[in-house]
C-alpha cells in the first residue's frame, strides 16, 4: 500500500528492538504452553507412552484463546499514541497540511496495526502447527482463525485509533481503549445475566432473542461460534441460543454456528469503518478551529 504514513511507521519499527523482543516473549510463552500441554495429554505409565486423545484438541483451542489474549492485551498499548501520540509530539498539524488528508492519516495508522497483528499472527503459526501431529484440526480450520484475527486486529484497531483522535491524550487513551475492550467482551454478557436476574422473582423466563444479538460485537462470541463449528459442536450453540429464546426463534432454526461466526465477523468490520470514519472527523475539528 502507498501510504506514507504507513512506510514512516514501518521504518521507525525497524529502528526499534521492542517488537522483536515482544514477538520472541509471546512465542516462547506461547511455545511453553504448547510443551506443557503435550505433557498433559502424551504421559508414559512406566512401560509405554499413553495419549489422552479424547482432550488432545484442548491443546488447539487453549493456544488460540492465549494468542488472541495476549494481542488484546498488547492492542491498547499499539493503538493509544496512534493519533494522540502524534499531537503531543505536536507534528499531526504538519501531517494534516500535507495532500494525505485525515482519511489516508487513520488509514495509515490502522494499517500498521493491523500489519503488526499480522506479525504476532505469523511468527506464532509454527507453534499453532503442533496440533498437526496428532490431527484433529484442517488446513481449512486454521485458514478461518488467521482471517478472523485480522478482523480482530482491525476492528480493536479502529477502537483504538478512535479513541486516540478524539481524546488526544495517549495514558488517558490507553485506559479507556483497555476499558472500551472490557465493554465490548462484556456488554451483551452483563445485559443477559441482568435480564436473567431480573426475571427468577417472578419465576418467569424471558425470551430475549434480540438482545442475543449484541454477541455480534463481541469477539469472545465469535471465537466461541467458531470453536463450535470446527468441534462440530452446533449442539452447544443451539443449547446457549434455547437459553434465551424460544425454540421456534429464527436464530434457532436457521442460524447455526458457522453463520454466527460470519455474521459476527461483518458486522464487526462494518463498526470499524464507522469508527475510521469518525476518526477522519476527529482529526478534522483541530484544523477547523485553527481556521476560526
Amino acid at each position: 500500500m502507498r501510504n506514507p504514513i504507513f512506510r514512516k511507521e514501518m521504518r521507525e519499527i525497524a529502528r526499534s528492538p521492542k517488537l522483536v523482543w515482544a514477538i520472541t516473549i509471546l512465542n516462547v510463552a506461547w511455545a511453553l504452553i504448547g510443551v506443557c500441554m503435550l505433557r498433559v495429554y502424551f504421559y508414559s505409565d512406566g512401560e509405554r507412552m499413553l495419549v489422552d486423545y479424547s482432550m488432545i484438541l484442548n491443546i488447539y483451542y487453549i493456544l488460540l484463546c492465549v494468542q488472541l489474549g495476549s494481542m488484546a492485551f498488547i492492542l491498547p498499548g499499539m493503538t493509544a499514541g496512534a493519533i494522540a501520540g502524534e499531537i503531543e509530539k505536536q507534528t499531526l498539524s504538519a501531517l494534516l497540511t500535507t495532500p494525505l488528508g485525515p482519511w489516508r492519516i487513520v488509514v495509515g495508522k490502522l494499517h500498521t496495526i493491523v500489519f503488526n497483528v499480522g506479525l504476532y499472527l505469523i511468527s506464532g503459526l509454527p507453534i499453532l502447527a503442533i496440533i498437526f501431529f496428532v490431527g484433529g484440526v484442517s488446513l481449512k480450520d486454521l485458514a478461518q482463525y488467521v482471517v478472523y484475527v485480522f478482523v480482530f486486529g482491525f476492528y480493536m484497531g479502529s477502537i483504538g485509533v478512535c479513541i486516540s483522535s478524539l481524546v488526544k491524550n495517549t495514558i488517558l487513551s490507553q485506559m479507556l481503549t483497555y476499558g472500551a475492550f472490557v465493554m465490548v467482551c462484556a456488554l451483551n454478557i452483563a445485559v443477559n445475566w441482568l435480564v436473567y436476574m431480573l426475571q427468577l422473582p417472578s419465576g418467569t423466563i424471558l425470551q430475549y432473542g434480540k438482545i442475543l444479538v449484541l454477541g455480534l460485537i463481541n469477539p469472545i462470541d465469535s471465537m466461541a461460534s467458531m470453536l463450535a463449528q470446527q468441534m462440530g459442536r452446533d449442539d452447544i450453540y443451539n443449547s446457549v441460543c434455547l437459553l434465551h429464546m424460544n425454540k421456534d426463534s429464527v436464530w434457532v432454526k436457521h442460524v447455526d454456528s458457522a453463520t454466527w461466526f460470519w455474521m459476527s465477523a461483518g458486522v464487526q468490520c462494518i463498526i470499524s469503518i464507522v469508527l475510521m470514519v469518525v476518526s477522519t472527523y476527529a482529526l478534522c475539528m483541530p484544523s477547523k478551529k485553527k481556521s476560526e
